[in-house]
């Protein structure tokens, strides 16, 4: 860990001393302790309201990939404002499990203890256009799956593909933060991990269940059957779609 501290001492070297600079916090699997052999090291950095631009960016440095972020602070507020109401908390699960590095006024503290704080608030469940086309993706990637499968052809891609509308469906429908689709399956399956990442909210756990059987079976057939449990079980718990009678018409 220490040349790690020096890697990241190295980086913050070019901004800290700048008019524009704030404070900076480690985030990702370096602060999480889930760091492993292929992990960035990843430095978001808050800059003044002033700053008229963000940046995002990679560096090399000793051999170890620097992740960078660097956002006005009316930029992480705005994020942090707008996550719950469209679902996105990206920046917010940043915060929530950083390491502070450096923060020249406190501010920082408090984006972080925010951030914390707001992991409680409900998120909107979908609905209108967005359930509408949350359902409809869900019917057209299990559709295009399905087709694979009777004409025996490779199905794994267009497994995946249903696996990801479904899972990110059925977490917008009930008003869950999305999770990302690299992670879901330990967070899903390892208790201490999940715990790592501030204890991700879950759906229930049938789905969640029958979500981890088609991350776990390896049998083409099998795999097909899977799929198409969870794809009865999430069209059952939203009825009112009828795919034979879609429209949904919207402003422009």
């Amino acid at each position: 860990m220490e040349n790690i501290k020096k890697i990241i001492a190295s980086f913050l070297q070019d901004y800290k001393n700048e008019d524009y600079f704030i404070g900076a916090i480690l985030t990702g699997s370096y602060a999480t302790g889930n760091n492993d052999i292929n992990s960035d090291i990843d430095i978001f950095i808050i800059t003044k309201d002033s700053t008229p631009w963000r940046e995002r960016g990679n560096r090399l440095i000793d051999g170890y990939m620097v992740e960078y972020f660097i956002n006005p602070l009316r930029q992480v507020v705005k994020e942090f404002d707008e996550g719950f109401a469209t679902g996105n908390i990206a920046t917010t699960l940043m915060f929530a499990g950083s390491v502070i590095l450096r923060d020249t006024d406190g501010i920082v503290t408090g984006l972080v203890e925010r951030a914390k704080s707001d992991l409680d608030k409900p998120v909107a469940p979908a609905s209108g256009f967005k359930w509408n086309s949350n359902c409809y993706n869900v019917w057209h990637s299990f559709t295009q799956l399905d087709e694979k499968y009777i004409k025996g052809a490779d199905i794994d891609f267009t497994y995946n593909i249903f696996l990801t509308n479904v899972i990110s469906a059925h977490f917008s429908n009930r008003g869950i933060p999305g999770l990302s689709m690299h992670k879901i399956e330990r967070i899903l399956t390892d208790e201490q991990y999940r715990k790592k990442y501030n204890n991700a909210r879950l759906p229930e756990r049938e789905f969640c269940e029958k979500l981890v059987k088609c991350f776990d079976e390896k049998d083409y057939h099998k795999k097909y059957l899977c799929a198409k449990e969870l794809y009865d079980y999430y069209m059952a718990q939203n009825s009112n779609f009828d795919i034979n009678n879609y429209s949904f018409r919207s402003s422009i």
